[in-house]
């Protein structure tokens, strides 16, 4: 498996499964949300959510790029 490249700035589909009760979640238990990277750690990405125009952190497996949507 190749390990995507995430850039600052870059849009993405963030998992915001906790805003939501669990019947609004897809099959694979997410709720996406678009954002943007604005840092990226080495166990986390920080972005701004574009749902409620929040900034948080961010685990990988709870990010996507917008190809893989």
């Amino acid at each position: 498996m190749t390990k995507l490249k995430y850039q600052i700035g870059q849009k993405v589909i963030l998992n915001c499964k906790n805003l939501v009760s669990s019947k609004h979640l897809d099959e694979d238990g997410w709720f996406g949300v678009t954002g943007t990277i604005t840092d990226i750690t080495v166990k986390r990405i920080k972005a701004v959510n574009d749902l409620r125009g929040t900034e948080g952190f961010y685990s990988l497996q709870n990010v996507k790029s917008m190809e893989q949507a």
